[in-house]
């Protein structure tokens, strides 16, 4: 009897879920589809930005090379911190979500790349541009990753020290 009666209220609960209105998203997207889509976003532009480096005649002094690479990640983290400012808030992306999206594909894109190096004719000693577009892929990848690192480093400690001046002030 008593497996009956859990029975028809079960039943009489899935009707009345079944019989309920559909309910509407309010957004496109949500916070954790947005982190996926501006991660492979912003993965796209730092990969466009870095092999757009290829576009520019070799400089023929190495200072010069080593300022466009600090000017291109320069440009790189002022993105990165446009970004955080603007989108972070707007679309309540998920940081941890969206970054690592980004370094997961610039990973598979330097992949990519050495395997599709690694399987051309050419000799080994020979500089493929495969092998050149994943190295500089892999500076990008570096780049960004000590940026975030030192900034969850910064972020820890400025917490830290607030908590610090909030426990003196007691």
């Amino acid at each position: 009897m008593k497996e009956q009666d859990e029975m028809k209220k079960n039943v009489d609960e899935l009707k009345r879920i079944a019989q309920a209105p559909a309910a509407r998203r309010k957004t496109l997207l949500t916070p954790k589809e947005w982190s996926v889509v501006a991660g492979i976003l912003f993965a796209a532009l730092a990969g466009l930005l870095t092999l757009s480096l290829d576009l520019i005649a070799v400089p023929e002094k190495d200072s010069t090379l080593w300022v466009l690479m600090a000017l291109l990640y320069g440009l790189l983290i002022l993105i990165t911190v446009l970004v955080e400012r603007f989108l972070v808030r707007k679309f309540q992306i998920h940081r941890t979500l969206y970054y690592v999206v980004v370094h997961i594909l610039l990973l598979a894109a330097i992949i990519v790349l050495i395997v599709i190096g690694s399987r051309q004719p050419e000799s080994v000693y020979e500089v493929s541009t495969e092998f050149s577009y994943a190295m500089a892929i892999g500076f990008t990848e570096v780049a960004l990753l000590l940026y975030h690192l030192c900034r969850v480093v910064v972020l820890a400690i400025l917490e830290h020290s607030k908590k610090d001046a909030g426990k003196k002030k007691r």
